[in-house]
């Protein structure tokens, strides 16, 4: 159920109007979420931000992207899941990395390490004890690294949490958070 009105292009005031068309120039159209978003311009643009932030990490867009994936199915965001796993698709991921991605098993160690940090922040909400840095460093993440996954983890609680509190409707492929392979 929708708790947070979508702003359409439409109905927008001028601030909404100005960043849902910044988004719909990135990604040629302008996501639900993006628009839930809206509501408060301010908020959008704290997401652009940090999203475009994030963009400039260590890690590639398909590497982002699995840790999106891993993210959306720990919080159990189906919106975040159907839309980082098209995004994964779109950016050249492997279908065999976005179904594992969900359960923190992918190919390439840092891909790998990056995932199990992510999982660990979650689980933990962000409590991390030491022992789970010093295995995502010895795994082959630099302290660079370790915090870009901080801020990836933190991006995507965010627009996971906005979606469970906005209703927002899924208008991605939709991948099912129970369809997850078993661990």
């Amino acid at each position: 159920m929708e708790n947070i009105r979508m702003i359409q292009l439409e109905d927008a005031n001028p601030e909404q109007r100005h960043l849902l068309e910044q988004v719909q120039g990135a990604f040629g159209m302008i996501p639900n979420l993006t628009k839930a978003l809206a509501a408060s311009p301010a908020v959008l643009e704290g997401f652009l931000a940090l999203g475009g932030a994030m963009n400039k990490t260590a890690f590639s867009p398909v590497q982002r992207e699995l840790v999106a994936i891993a993210v959306a199915q720990a919080n159990g965001c189906e919106y975040c899941l159907s839309a980082h796993t098209k995004i994964a698709e779109m950016q050249g991921a492997e279908e065999e990395d976005r179904s594992l991605a969900r359960m923190g098993r992918v190919s390439g160690p840092v891909t790998a390490a990056a995932i199990d940090l992510a999982r660990a922040i979650v689980a933990t909400r962000g409590h991390l004890n030491s022992d789970a840095v010093a295995a995502a460093k010895a795994a082959g993440l630099s302290e660079a690294q370790v915090a870009d996954v901080v801020g990836l983890v933190v991006l995507n609680i965010f627009t996971n949490y906005f979606n469970h509190v906005a209703g927002t409707p899924n208008d991605w492929p939709v991948v099912r958070i129970e369809e997850a392979i078993p661990a």
